[in-house]
């Protein structure tokens, strides 16, 4: 069990892509409730195929569930690395998959590659940034 919740607790992509990502853009284009259903049905459709489809329709209300969290908080340090883990390690557990330490590894990697890109991101994003108090010239 402390396998499957670390293995899950290393992954960062599938919520920051999913909540930091999408559900932005479509409550920026269609408005919060209609984001949170989006975020919930995008989840399942994004897990057929890997899963049988009452599985998939299961990982939807999880979807659902933390779409609605991230909503009302705004907030990315809610769901990852707590609560994202711990919904996705009773998926995982449910659809069958048994994660070990070769998945925490790989996850582990992975992530430490995403945090690189991101203080790289922020950090550029810092220097492109105007002067605060200064105007802006064209």
């Amino acid at each position: 069990m402390l396998t499957q919740f670390l293995a899950n607790a290393v992954v960062l992509w599938e919520p920051f892509f999913v909540f930091g990502w999408l559900y932005l853009r479509w409550e920026k284009a269609f408005g919060i409730v209609a984001a949170v259903v989006l975020a919930g049905a995008g989840f399942a459709l994004q897990h057929l195929g890997s899963v049988p489809p009452a599985q998939a329709l299961s990982f939807g209300v999880f979807g659902l569930v933390i779409a609605a969290i991230f909503a009302l908080t705004r907030n990315l340090a809610i769901l990852w690395p707590l609560f994202y883990p711990v919904a996705s390690t009773i998926g995982t557990l449910q659809a069958g998959f048994v994660m070990g330490w070769g998945e925490i590894v790989g996850g582990a990697a992975l992530l430490l590659v995403q945090a690189v890109v991101i203080v790289v991101l922020m950090r550029r994003r810092g220097r492109d940034a105007p002067a605060a108090g200064g105007a802006a010239t064209s």
